[in-house]
């Protein structure tokens, strides 16, 4: 979890629905922030170790609905999320806080130029790699009933982490 002090440069609220898809990860997301609202077809796929590509398009609010009603992917759960913005070591970082059932899980992202480019984390971050753990991918934590959904701690209940 960051510090209270954390300067954010920007934060928004997301809601990510996949779509029903043949290949790659198909989504629509809504990103509000000061009761204005944004709307996205997103198109991800991964070509390589850390690399993915990622294709976005603004959406009119109407075609988000629509979409939603057509394509919504059964098996998937809605993900909403904090998104929290800000600058370290010259670069952008995003730290997303999940919400609902997802509750206590925080992953901090960075764009990079390259694979091999340097990455210099805030003194106060702390955890695991999951760069290229597919269980820690949006698509597969939106996951209906998800069996491998990531055992942390902090989404444990109180009871087990006790044991």
């Amino acid at each position: 979890m960051p510090p209270r002090n954390l300067n954010i440069c920007k934060g928004f609220n997301a809601t990510v629905y996949y779509l029903t898809c043949t290949a790659d990860e198909r989504r629509v997301r809504k990103r509000t922030q000061n009761g204005n609202a944004i709307y996205t077809l997103g198109l991800k796929r991964k070509v390589g170790q850390g690399t993915r590509i990622e294709k976005e398009q603004c959406l009119r609010g109407s075609e988000y609905i629509a979409l939603l009603a057509k394509e919504s992917d059964p098996e998937r759960e809605t993900i909403r999320k904090l998104r929290h913005c800000f600058i370290h070591n010259r670069r952008c970082y995003e730290l997303d806080e999940y919400l609902d059932r997802l509750a206590g899980l925080w992953i901090l992202e960075v764009e990079v130029e390259s694979v091999d480019a340097p990455v210099f984390l805030p003194p106060w971050a702390e955890g695991v790699e999951v760069t290229d753990d597919p269980l820690f991918s949006n698509y597969n934590l939106a996951l209906r009933n998800n069996k491998c959904l990531p055992r942390l701690p902090e989404l444990m209940p109180y009871e087990e982490q006790l044991q």
